[in-house]
């Protein structure tokens, strides 16, 4: 039987505990929530309404239809698994499978697959912005790895979930590209 790293990862992700850390996860982790990229999304469309920056606009209608891709995608898998989270005491391969109680959530992270879909869409966008890619992407890897600090998820989840993000942003790229390819020819 397969076997993952998550429980040893989870044990080493919950030593050395502190205030300070915990407080820095937690404002991290944050960044991967729908309400911030929302909120993200709003006030940079307003910038680039501002300012007129066409390459940015793309980049936002990129950013809505992937994040929108991410969210459904994120939520199906969630409620097909319902895999218990590590809080929770359970081991790391419990799962409820689609027609359990639909509290259980935890595969993929929805924070980590989020920012990942951000960081995706900006990395890819601004690919010849050499500091673009590394910020983008160290950024999302942050909120994956403060979802396991903060005990929330495993570190399958999150793997998934950055998966899940970045093929999101991927596939709404590629669709892009190649529908503005037809529209403007």
């Amino acid at each position: 039987m397969l076997s993952l790293p998550d429980t040893p990862i989870q044990d080493e992700s919950q030593e050395g505990k502190t205030s300070l850390k915990t407080g820095m996860a937690t404002s991290i982790e944050r960044l991967g929530l729908g309400r911030y990229n929302t909120l993200g999304l709003l006030s940079t469309t307003l910038f680039a309404c501002i300012t007129k920056n066409r390459k940015l606009q793309e980049t936002l209608w990129i950013w809505c239809g992937s994040l929108i891709v991410n969210s459904i995608v994120t939520d199906k898998l969630k409620k097909k698994f319902q895999r218990h989270r590590p809080n929770t005491s359970d081991p790391y391969n419990t799962f409820d499978w689609a027609n359990g109680p639909k509290i259980n959530e935890s595969f993929p992270s929805a924070n980590t697959s989020n920012a990942f879909t951000t960081a995706t869409v900006f990395a890819t966008m601004y690919k010849n912005k050499k500091w673009a890619p590394p910020l983008a992407y160290s950024v999302a890897t942050l909120v994956g790895v403060s979802r396991i600090y903060n005990n929330g998820h495993w570190a399958s989840d999150v793997m998934a979930g950055a998966a899940v993000g970045f093929l999101s942003a991927k596939g709404v790229i590629g669709l892009y590209k190649l529908t503005s390819k037809n529209i403007f020819l």
